[in-house]
């Protein structure tokens, strides 16, 4: 490969002449962590914050600031007895998650800033790094596992069969490309900047979502009402069963019910819990298939267009409305239900099966069980209220138009995710110098 001017080839591939390579452990102190359990913590404010490994895989970027998520990190409980020896995370710290369940998140790291006069301890699974000669800006140190040169090197690294984890010692033997400290400000900067957008875009999606909610508590409660073209009232609606207004159908676990050699690449979508994200239907890369001819000796669990399906195992009354361009049908297991619309508008029973007081019927319904669940008779006599078909029609019109709305939201979000990931890439790896 020819290497163009100015830059050299090293151990973590081709990067500018003027950037050094070292080890993660010529540049980093190790310190001591915690091992206090999830248990052992609240969100009432004490005096230790403490960072759990699963915050930093689930909740936080490649910069926590402390200040600004104060309320959201948990506190270590007041009558946990503390070791005699405790280290303090100090600003521009790092920690490491040194574990995790799959290869994704082990070795996802945060930087910690804004620390001012908080007393914050490094938790369970975590690796504490502190800067040994004052190598790294602040802001920096977050990226420097999030190369993906780097990050490759770690999943090599890690080791273990049901729980991945990288030790200090491999970890302290891991080459990391550094750039001048003047280089390391501009590129902190750059993708503070797409954070701080990120930041912005997500606070957008939340606002729009607090609406929906607000305005669908209004509507299913009746305080708003819709007119109809004359500005007249439309008329009572009435309350009916589900089972009246809704064909409710089994999902199959039958003997017929695909096994591990039925799963194809491709073919009849074989629905999971996974697939249901936000009263969403989505498709990740796992999605399984049947073929048609396991479909065919299938007695339940078809779903057509328009069917809406609902969790009843679980994460329970996650509703989805089939609607979709690319599959005529699919099929789901015995942790859902199909419910198919017989004269009322679909939408508005989606909407409708969504709104928090019926969301507190399935909770109060299903807490009995040691596994929150549903059956089909309790969606059978579930009640619900229906308005006339036009004000059904007003009603969904209005919150589509929400949805479409937030849909919208979250496109530009993922393409703002994108852009940042795209750019830190090549500030890592000096592809692009600033």
């Amino acid at each position: 490969m020819e290497i163009r001017q100015g830059y050299k080839q090293t151990e973590v591939g081709i990067i500018p002449e003027e950037w050094e390579v070292k080890k993660l452990g010529e540049c980093f102190e190790f310190l001591s962590t915690n091992s206090y359990s999830r248990e052992k913590m609240t969100y009432e404010e004490q005096e230790y914050m403490n960072i759990h490994y699963g915050d930093i895989h689930m909740k936080y970027g490649a910069t926590l600031d402390i200040e600004k998520m104060k309320g959201k990190i948990p506190y270590i409980k007041a009558e946990e007895t503390l070791p005699k020896k405790i280290i303090l995370v100090e600003e521009g710290d790092l920690l490491v998650a040194d574990a995790s369940e799959d290869y994704k998140d082990i070795g996802k790291s945060t930087e910690i800033l804004n620390i001012k006069d908080n007393k914050v301890l490094g938790g369970l699974h975590t690796l504490l790094l502190r800067d040994k000669n004052n190598s790294f800006a602040n802001g920096y140190k977050g990226y420097i596992l999030r190369n993906e040169k780097i990050l490759k090197e770690v999943k090599r690294i890690a080791a273990g069969i049901s729980v991945l984890g990288i030790s200090k010692t491999n970890l302290s033997e891991l080459n990391i490309p550094i750039p001048p400290l003047k280089e390391q400000e501009k590129i902190a900067d750059i993708l503070s900047h797409y954070d701080k957008a990120i930041e912005q875009q997500e606070l957008l999606i939340e606002k729009e979502k607090e609406f929906k909610k607000g305005m669908m508590q209004k509507i299913f409660s009746q305080e708003i009402r819709f007119k109809d073209d004359n500005g007249e009232d439309y008329p009572e609606g009435e309350e009916k069963r589900l089972g009246d207004i809704g064909e409710l159908i089994d999902g199959d676990r039958g003997k017929n019910y695909p096994n591990e050699n039925d799963i194809q690449q491709s073919g009849i979508l074989f629905l999971s819990t996974v697939n249901f994200y936000n009263n969403r239907l989505i498709f990740t890369t796992g999605d399984k298939f049947i073929t048609e001819e396991k479909f065919n000796q299938l007695k339940k669990g078809k779903v057509t267009h328009n069917d809406l399906i609902i969790t009843l195992r679980g994460s329970i009354g996650n509703v989805i409305l089939f609607e979709n361009k690319y599959y005529d049908t699919a099929f789901i297991n015995a942790q859902m239900m199909i419910i198919r619309p017989l004269k009322i508008n679909k939408y508005y029973l989606y909407f409708i099966l969504q709104d928090i007081t019926i969301q507190k019927i399935f909770e109060k319904i299903s807490s009995g069980s040691a596994q929150p669940q549903l059956t089909k008779k309790d969606l059978v006599e579930l009640l619900v209220k229906i308005p006339s078909l036009k004000e059904q029609e007003k009603i969904a019109n209005f919150l589509s138009n929400i949805d479409n709305k937030i849909e919208l939201l979250e496109n530009k979000l993922e393409l703002l995710k994108n852009e940042k990931k795209g750019m830190m890439q090549k500030l890592l790896t000096g592809e692009v110098r600033v």
